[in-house]
């Protein structure tokens, strides 16, 4: 059973970046896309990681901020009308896509969920290479990261790190404004 409930997660968690965005939280007159997750916003959805609570939290406290508040996944590729923005807050295409459209009107906030991916695939590809030399295995990397990350971070107004500081401190020479969150803590699910 337990197979079948991650297979079936795994299958929508894929579909999310064909959705365009949506609407999750009900505020005021302005308007603020989140370019993150979907799958948190389903009824029913599962806490498998602490992005999960991240992204309720982020659209709950915007809500309180008196935004109404729109979803849509970082791999979306699809149009949006980003005219319809005050803020955009997140990563991926669609947060990238949206600089140069309504520049005075639009905030952007990058939110970046650890080190910076050039420094995290360097570290990543040193431990294989490490571990080959011990074991003369060569394995593939897991943890490669790319997306467009450099543009969002240079052009935001400000940009929130989920870590501490050592990891704010990779993005050093990017912005000014960068703001740590602690990582939220997740207990494994009973399924």
């Amino acid at each position: 059973m337990k197979m079948i409930k991650r297979i079936y997660s795994r299958i929508y968690y894929e579909a999310d970046r064909f959705l365009p965005p949506a609407i999750v939280r009900k505020g005021g007159e302005k308007i603020a896309l989140i370019c993150y997750i979907r799958n948190p916003f389903r009824k029913n959805a599962n806490i498998f990681h602490s992005n999960v609570i991240e992204a309720i939290l982020i659209a709950d406290s915007l809500c309180e901020l008196g935004y109404t508040v729109k979803v849509v996944d970082y791999r979306y590729k699809g149009k949006i009308n980003y005219s319809a923005y005050n803020l955009i807050i997140g990563f991926g295409e669609p947060f990238r896509n949206s600089f140069g459209y309504y520049e005075n009107k639009i905030r952007h906030v990058s939110y970046l969920t650890g080190a910076n991916p050039s420094f995290s695939n360097y570290a990543e590809a040193l431990r294989l290479k490490k571990f080959r030399l011990r074991n003369g295995v060569l394995l593939q990397p897991q943890r490669e990261v790319y997306w467009p990350w450099v543009f969002g971070v240079i052009n935001s107004r400000s940009v929130i790190v989920v870590g501490n500081e050592w990891t704010a401190s990779t993005y050093n020479g990017y912005n000014d404004n960068i703001f740590t969150v602690p990582v939220p803590f997740v207990c494994e699910p009973e399924l």
